[in-house]
C-alpha cells in the first residue's frame, strides 16, 4: 500500500506539469479570510492570479498565523499591489496559536462545488498561475509533507480504532480498484487531520507551522461513480469540521481537470441505502463527521451506518441523513444496544402510508399493482359471464302452458 501511495504522489506532480502545459486553473481559498478580503471582492469582479512566488508569500502569512499584517515584509514579491490584501490580518477565529495550519490539495476530475461546505465561499482567494517548473517547485514541500502524513496516520492504531475510519473502509470494500484503495487512504489522513487525532500527542514533527494532505484519486479516471462520490462527501464533511470556529488556519488548493467533465455529472449507479447514509448536503456532513469522529465513551465503537443501512446513531442524523426521511415519514428510535450504535441508539425512518425504503424514497405501489393487474382480468370475466348469459337467452323452448298463452288457446262456440 505505501508504494501505491508513493506512486500515486509521483502522479500528483506528473498531473502538476500537465496542468501547467494545458494552464488549467488551480484555485485557492484562504480560511479564515484575511480581513481586508470583502472590501478586495466589492470592487473587483474576480480573484487576483497569483505567481508562485506570490503564492509562497500568502502561504507563509496565512499559515504562519503571522498577526502582524504587510510590515511584518521587508520586502514584497513583484506586483504586489493587485494581492496585497491577502497579507492582511486574519479574522479571528477563536484558535489555539499552537495549532498547526492545514494544507489541503484536491486533484483531478472534480469541481469546486462538489467538495465546498457552506462555511467556505464558492469564489476562490486568488488563483495560481501554472507554469510548470514554478508550480511543481512551489508545492513539492506540501506534497512531500502529505507523503510523511499518510504514513504516520496508516501506522496509527487508535486512528484505525476510530468509527469513522472503520466506516470509511467498509464504505470502500465494495470497490477493489487500485484507486479506491488510495482514495480510501488519502482520506483516512484527510479525516484525521480535520479531527486532530494524529497530532495532539503523537506526531513526531520537523518543527514545520503546518500539515498538509493530499487527495488525488480523484484524476484516475477507472474509478467507480459510487467510490468518487464517497470521496466527494468524506472531503465535503472533512473540510465543514476544519472550518469550525475553533480550527487553526486551512489552505484549500483545487486543481480541477479541465479536460473531463465533472464527477456530479456521471450517470449515478450507488448503492443508495450505504452512500446516502454519508454526506448527503453540508449540515449533515458535518454533523455525522462530528458523530464519528468524536472518542468512544467505552472504548467500543462500530459503525451504524454500515451494519444496518436503516441504522443511525442519532435523531438528528437521521434527519439530516435521510432529508426528514424524504418529507415522507419521521425518524424514531427502533432498538437501544451498543451492538447496533456507538451511542447505543439506532434510529430510523417510519414510512407514511404509502411509501417504502430506508429513506422512504420509494413508492409503494404494489396495491396498485394488484389493482392494475386482477381488475381487467375481473372485469373481463364479468363481460363473459354477461355475453354467455345474454346469448342463452330464446335459445330454450318455453313450457307449454307459456306456448298456450302466446297463441291465444282454441275459440269456443
Amino acid at each position: 500500500m505505501r508504494t501505491s501511495l508513493r506512486l500515486a504522489l509521483t502522479g500528483t506532480l506528473a498531473a502538476l506539469a500537465t496542468a501547467s502545459t494545458h494552464h488549467s486553473p488551480i484555485q485557492v481559498y484562504l480560511y479564515p479570510s484575511p480581513s481586508a478580503l470583502e472590501s478586495y471582492q466589492s470592487t473587483h469582479a474576480r480573484a487576483p492570479i497569483l505567481t508562485a512566488d506570490q503564492a509562497q508569500a500568502v502561504f507563509s502569512h496565512h499559515l504562519g498565523g503571522a498577526q502582524g499584517g504587510v510590515d511584518e515584509y521587508e520586502v514584497l514579491p513583484e506586483g504586489h499591489e493587485g494581492w496585497v490584501h491577502l497579507l492582511g490580518n486574519q479574522q479571528g477565529n477563536g484558535v489555539d496559536e499552537a495549532d498547526k495550519g492545514r494544507v489541503v490539495i484536491i486533484q483531478g476530475d472534480v469541481q469546486a462545488e462538489d467538495v465546498l461546505p457552506a462555511s467556505m465561499s464558492m469564489d476562490p482567494t486568488f488563483y495560481l498561475s501554472s507554469t510548470s517548473s514554478s508550480v511543481k517547485t512551489f508545492l513539492q514541500p506540501y506534497i512531500n509533507r502529505a507523503e510523511q502524513v499518510v504514513d504516520h496516520i496508516l501506522e496509527s492504531l487508535d486512528i484505525k480504532e476510530n468509527a469513522f475510519i472503520q466506516w470509511l473502509g467498509d464504505v470502500f470494500t465494495k470497490s477493489t480498484s487500485e484507486t479506491s484503495k488510495v482514495l480510501h487512504d488519502q482520506l483516512e489522513a484527510l479525516a484525521a487531520l480535520a479531527s486532530r487525532v494524529a497530532w495532539d500527542d503523537k506526531s513526531k514533527t520537523d518543527g514545520a507551522s503546518w500539515e498538509s494532505v493530499i487527495v488525488d484519486a480523484f484524476s484516475r479516471g477507472e474509478s467507480d461513480a459510487e467510490v468518487q462520490r464517497a470521496g466527494q462527501m468524506g472531503v465535503k464533511g472533512a473540510l465543514a469540521e476544519m472550518t469550525a470556529a475553533d480550527q487553526p488556519p486551512l489552505i484549500l488548493v483545487i486543481m480541477s481537470s479541465s479536460e473531463t467533465t465533472s464527477i456530479r455529472k456521471s450517470k449515478r449507479s450507488i448503492d443508495e441505502d450505504v452512500l446516502d447514509i454519508a454526506f448527503t448536503d453540508d449540515e449533515s456532513a458535518s454533523d455525522l463527521f462530528e458523530t464519528f469522529m468524536a472518542p468512544s465513551d467505552g472504548g467500543n465503537s462500530s459503525v451504524p451506518a454500515d451494519a444496518n443501512p436503516m441504522c443511525y446513531p442519532s435523531n438528528r442524523t437521521c434527519d439530516y441523513a435521510s432529508s426528514s426521511c424524504s418529507g415522507h415519514g419521521s425518524c424514531v428510535l427502533v432498538s437501544n444496544d451498543t451492538k447496533e450504535s456507538r451511542t447505543g441508539e439506532c434510529w430510523a425512518c417510519k414510512c407514511a402510508s404509502g411509501y417504502v425504503g430506508a429513506q422512504c424514497q420509494k413508492g409503494d405501489y404494489v396495491f396498485q399493482t394488484i389493482l392494475l393487474v386482477f381488475a381487467p382480468i375481473f372485469l373481463l370475466t364479468i363481460v363473459l359471464a354477461s355475453v354467455g348469459l345474454l346469448s342463452s337467452v330464446g335459445g330454450e323452448k318455453l313450457p307449454s302452458t307459456l306456448n298456450l298463452s302466446v297463441s291465444g288457446g282454441h275459440k269456443r262456440d
